[in-house]
C-alpha cells in the first residue's frame, strides 16, 4: 500500500458577533494509506479522454480528528482537493 501525507479540511462554528456562528473551514495535516487506487478513462466527446478516480484513503486518528470526524468536508490528493464521502472504521 502506499503511504499519504496530506491535508484534511474540518469545518468548525465560530463566533464572529455576539450571537452570530459561521462555518469556518480549519486545514490539519494527517498521515495514512491509499489502500485503493482505481483511476479509470471514461470516453468523452473532446479531444482528451477524462479520467475517473476512486481512491480510499485511510488515515491516522489523532484526538483532534477523532473529535470532529463528523466535520470532515475534504481531503487533499494529488495537490488538489477532493470533496467525497468520509466513513470511519475502526482497526485495533
Amino acid at each position: 500500500m502506499a503511504k499519504y501525507f496530506g491535508e484534511i479540511g474540518i469545518s468548525i462554528q465560530v463566533e464572529t458577533k455576539p450571537g452570530v456562528w459561521q462555518p469556518k473551514i480549519v486545514p490539519h495535516n494527517v498521515y495514512g494509506e491509499i489502500v485503493r487506487d482505481n483511476r479509470n478513462a471514461v470516453a468523452a466527446s473532446q479531444a482528451n479522454d477524462n479520467f475517473k478516480i476512486n481512491n480510499q484513503i485511510s488515515i491516522i486518528m489523532d484526538p483532534y480528528v477523532m473529535e470532529n470526524i463528523s466535520s470532515i468536508v475534504y481531503i487533499t490528493f494529488g495537490g488538489e482537493i477532493e470533496i467525497g464521502r468520509a466513513s470511519c472504521r475502526e482497526r485495533v
